[in-house]
């Protein structure tokens, strides 16, 4: 009878830590899924700024490289001439220009947000359609 009973007691223990390990997964799983919407915003505002510098450093860069094509054919108009190209190999080289690639930040997160506006966006027009309306068949205004 004792060793029944420690059986039993052995398997009860078992099953009550089973089901603290699953009360505390679920737990995880709620607080997971309640902290998500703010981390989709927070990787979304990141990406937004990431975008924001792309496209400053992209219109910066193109206004220093145009001053510096300037620049530099005003130095060969005026001075080209008498510099052999020997003297300097290279001096007429194009400018360099660093570019940022890709040159527009989208994630997989934001195209998958936007596919799903795109198709609720998509089901209110259909709800909106003139097919749709109360106005009888064929009635004449």
């Amino acid at each position: 009878m004792q060793y029944h009973w420690e059986n039993h007691t052995s398997a009860m223990r078992d099953l009550m830590q089973e089901t603290e390990k699953l009360s505390s997964w679920f737990k995880n799983y709620i607080t997971a899924h309640d902290q998500l919407p703010s981390e989709i915003r927070r990787r979304l505002d990141f990406e937004e700024k990431q975008q924001k510098l792309v496209d400053r450093f992209r219109r910066e860069m193109g206004a220093l490289v145009t001053e510096e094509m300037a620049r530099r054919d005003d130095f060969a108009e005026s001075f080209g001439r008498y510099l052999p190209e020997s003297l300097c190999p290279g001096l007429d080289e194009d400018v360099v220009m660093v570019e940022v690639s890709p040159s527009h930040v989208k994630s997989s997160l934001r195209a998958a947000i936007e596919a799903r506006d795109e198709a609720n966006a998509a089901k209110n027009e259909e709800v909106r359609s003139p097919c749709n309306s109360n106005e009888e068949v064929g009635s004449k205004k």
